[in-house]
């Protein structure tokens, strides 16, 4: 999803339950409103206004409004479906899971 462009005239995108992959582009700051909540999103979260419901239930997404990334996920930010991993690679803080540990 990190390479989508978005129209100027695009002001809400809904694309949760999608099976989305991938990491969120900068654009999502121009939209008014969001939902990109239970898909596979991973990486940190560009700067937004968006409540942490708009992305909860992904894989790894970190950052404003969600638990702070990692250093390891800032460079990584890689989606699920690369890194393949068990339960114990994530650490659940609040009922979402974290970043993978490195």
């Amino acid at each position: 999803m990190e390479i989508v462009k978005f129209p100027n005239t695009l002001k809400d995108l809904d694309l949760s339950r999608n099976l989305v992959f991938g990491k969120l582009p900068k654009a999502i700051s121009g939209l008014e409103k969001l939902n990109v909540s239970n898909n596979h999103l991973c990486g940190p979260i560009p700067p937004n206004k968006f409540p942490a419901s708009a992305f909860s239930d992904n894989d790894c997404l970190c950052g404003s409004p969600l638990s702070p990334c990692k250093a390891y996920c800032k460079l990584l930010a890689l989606p699920l479906h690369l890194i393949q991993p068990s339960s114990q690679d994530y650490k659940t803080q609040g009922g979402q899971r974290d970043c993978p540990l490195g």
